[in-house]
């Protein structure tokens, strides 16, 4: 019904007040340290607001780091923001801050250099692995920045983090990810080793898991054999870690192993495994996959579902979607009906109505919705009859106070119900669709303004005047205590234009605008006299909202 007309909406510009940089870069000199760390943080914002010239900065907020007794808030606000611009350019004077002010800066800046793959700290951060006295968190930084650059030079020092059991287990497993990331000579001999130790010590979990992450760039046979046999462990975190990289090296190894790990109670297990699946579309395939249409992870099912209606492009396997997914609708299970409406909407297949008109009564408000919506795609007449028998009654549950609009899917189900009333222009439902003139929020926006939609296109050509009366009384309701609302008001002058009636024609100059009430009285006109819509201007925002900026002096 928002496609129908599709009308215009406005277009927004960004501006800001003039002289912003300039008064910023002088607040930088200026003796005030609290002034100028606003100002510091001020020019993160506004880059990322889109702010044109911040880069100008840079200059002076490279200066401020130099200084020798510079106090450390002020230092710190300037690498953040310089790591905001991107300023790559300035790695070695933030390198020089993050080594004499310490772990504040280095926090801020290592993680940076390390995106930046930028080398400026190698030395630093090699000689830091073998430092005894460090701390995690630092210690974290030179794994993370050594893998990044791919520096080979660390290798032996990231094995003993690796395999220390003193070591945290985010440490260790941070310092095996470094390893694969440089990929290492000995990361497969070594990954062996590792995977025949104990499987009985309480550090076996962590041992598979650093198998894993050492292989990662790793992609040999040998590998392969590896992580399939760590797909078979006991501990489902260790299954997916092993799936994930046999994924990112061949979706094909994972399909080999997916009958077997698909029903785990783990996510991120079964995602592999479907993921997998679905990169290899075969007909034999598709009874395994359509079950998952109810997985308890609403991405996933999702994911299901994309992946069936990719499948259903192709004449071979399109029949086999259908026919599995149908099966898959006769449960009762919410899930699964929800989102087999959606494939069966999608794929237009005109028998599933059948079924969509049983769901509409469902207990859960997703498959009413779903349903609802389905019915509206198939534009099945032969199912309009029920679908109004439904919506008679539910609207009767509204008028009794069985069913109210903060009950999941009841109004949104009924405004697709109505959709599908004025998309087929079926006359019958004329009667339940008045109910939903009268100004009663109650009744739910949606579906009040889909069942006036609806209204004028049934009876675009033959309006009664008990009609007419009720349609003008609602749009011209806008001075009350409390008026009517602008969306439905724009769905009475569509129905005006769709009816022609041109004796409206002042009410509706009187409202137009850029707004959609105003769109929409600017169609109707249209649609009676000819007289092309006016474009839209673009809206001009100004941001004014800073802490600092300039006043202009009349």
């Amino acid at each position: 019904m928002f496609e129908r007309p599709a009308l215009a909406v406005p277009k927004y510009e960004k501006l800001f007040p003039s002289g912003l940089m300039p008064l910023w870069i002088q607040t930088l000199d200026r003796s005030d340290a609290g002034l100028r760390r606003l100002t510091i943080d001020t020019l993160a914002i506004a880059h990322e607001r889109g702010v044109a010239d911040v880069q100008q900065a840079k200059a002076p907020l490279i200066e401020l780091l130099s200084q020798p007794q510079q106090d450390l808030d002020t230092v710190a606000s300037a690498a953040r923001t310089l790591v905001v611009l991107e300023s790559i350019e300035a790695a070695q004077s933030l390198a020089d801050a993050a080594i004499e002010r310490g772990s504040r800066i280095a926090n801020i800046v290592e993680p940076a250099f390390a995106k930046w793959k930028s080398p400026v700290l190698k030395k630093n951060w090699i000689e830091r692995l073998d430092q005894a006295n460090v701390t995690d968190s630092m210690l974290l930084l030179a794994i993370d920045g050594v893998g990044a650059i791919g520096a080979k030079e660390a290798d032996s020092a990231l094995y003993r983090i690796a395999v220390d059991p003193d070591k945290q287990t985010t440490v260790r497993l941070r310092a095996a990810k470094a390893l694969g990331a440089i990929g290492a000579s000995q990361s497969l001999s070594r990954a062996t080793q590792l995977a025949a130790s104990d499987p009985s010590s309480k550090d076996s979990r962590v041992i598979a898991l650093l198998v894993v992450a050492m292989l990662s760039s790793d992609k040999s046979p040998q590998a392969i054999e590896l992580l399939g046999k760590l797909s078979a462990d006991s501990n489902s975190v260790v299954q997916a870690a092993s799936l994930k990289r046999l994924f990112e090296i061949d979706p094909a190894e994972v399909d080999a192993l997916a009958d077997n790990l698909v029903a785990s109670p783990d996510v991120n297990v079964r995602r592999h495994c479907i993921r997998a699946m679905l990169d290899n579309p075969r007909r034999e395939r598709i009874a395994s996959i359509a079950p998952h249409l109810d997985d308890v992870n609403p991405t996933l099912r999702r994911e299901v579902t994309t992946g069936l209606l990719r499948w259903a492009e192709s004449k071979e396997l399109r029949s086999e979607v259908i026919a599995q997914t149908m099966r898959v609708m006769q449960n009762d299970s919410w899930r699964s009906c929800e989102q087999a409406c959606v494939v069966m909407a999608k794929l237009d297949h005109k028998p599933a109505g059948s079924r969509m008109v049983d769901l509409l009564g469902h207990r859960r408000g997703e498959v009413r919705v779903a349903s609802a919506w389905g019915l509206t795609q198939l534009r099945d007449p032969q199912y309009l009859s029920d679908m109004l028998q439904h919506a008679e009654a539910v609207c009767d549950g509204f008028m009794n106070g069985q069913f109210n609009d903060s009950m999941p899917g009841m109004s949104l189900q009924m405004a697709h119900l109505f959709v599908a009333f004025g998309d087929q222009m079926y006359a019958p439902a004329n009667a339940v669709l008045r109910l939903y003139l009268p100004k009663n929020f109650d009744m739910g926006m949606e579906a009040r303004s889909a069942g006036c939609w609806a209204i004028g296109l049934i009876n675009a050509k033959e309006p009664s005047e008990e009609l007419l009366s009720m349609l003008e009384g609602r749009f011209m309701d806008t001075n009350s205590m409390e008026p009517e609302d602008d969306g439905f008001r724009s769905m009475c002058a569509i129905a005006f234009g769709r009816m022609k009636l041109e004796d409206k024609l002042p009410d509706l100059r009187r409202s137009v605008g850029t707004g959609r009430c105003g769109q929409a009285c600017y169609w109707a006109i249209e649609q009676m006299t000819g007289e092309k819509t006016p474009p839209i201007p673009v809206r001009r925002l100004v941001q004014e909202d800073w802490f600092l900026a300039p006043v202009a002096i009349p």
